[in-house]
């Protein structure tokens, strides 16, 4: 996982973090991508799904990128 913080102007903060997955189109296809971001200045934790739409081909692909920003 990569993760990038920056800090904007008005002293708010910007956490990226980027996942990289090797899914196996027999088995991953179709399987949910849970992801949960906690920390202290949350009420509670935020949780985001995907589904997953694993490509056959010489390198198992997913159909679409998925970068959200989970906090901004």
């Amino acid at each position: 996982m990569e993760v990038e913080m920056t800090e904007a102007e008005d002293g708010s903060h910007k956490c990226d973090c980027r996942i990289s997955l090797t899914p196996d189109a027999d088995t991953d296809d179709g399987a949910v991508l849970t992801v949960e971001v906690a920390h202290a200045a949350l009420r509670w934790p935020l949780y985001r799904y995907h589904i997953l739409n694993v490509i056959k081909g010489d390198k198992p692909s997913l159909w679409r990128r998925w970068n959200k920003r989970v906090i901004k």
